[in-house]
């Protein structure tokens, strides 16, 4: 998988998120809870599992995404670099921000890969990791158990 080379460089922290809902169109922001905080050198391991994933070929699905992460700059919380969105159920991935060329915007991973899945059992660790509903840091609504 390609990501933007200037915008990993500049990666400081990334964002899990359990996605709950969309994006329905390439831009449109995820909704769901941040499960974790990725900082220094494991965001970069991340972000290098991500840059290995497969590329495969198209499989029918909605692009439902379980999982995305956000990629800051900045400590600070300022806007991300960029967001991607991951589909195991189609094996696709969107990318969008300021630091995504078009070209890379909707791209196919191989979701059975060893990267892939070890990928997707870290967003499961961490969603796992996160305080329980109604302790501070903790989920507003239950997760899914699917992708």
């Amino acid at each position: 998988m390609k990501l933007p080379s200037h915008a990993v460089a500049a990666t400081t922290r990334l964002e899990v998120v359990r996605v709950t809902a969309g994006p329905e169109f390439l831009g449109e922001p995820m909704t769901g809870d941040v499960v974790a905080h990725w900082h220094g050198p494991e965001a970069v391991a991340a972000l290098t599992v991500i840059g290995k994933l497969p590329t495969s070929t198209p499989n029918l699905c909605a692009f439902a995404p379980g999982w995305g992460i956000r990629a800051y700059a900045h400590p600070d919380g300022a806007a991300p670099l960029f967001e991607a969105a991951f589909c195991y159920g189609c094996d696709e991935v969107w990318l969008w921000g300021p630091a995504v060329p078009e070209p890379l915007g909707r791209q196919l991973f191989d979701a059975s890969s060893p990267n892939a899945q070890y990928l997707r059992m870290r967003f499961r660790t961490a969603a796992r990791e996160l305080p329980a509903a109604g302790h501070p840091g903790g989920p507003t609504e239950p997760y899914g158990t699917a992708p």
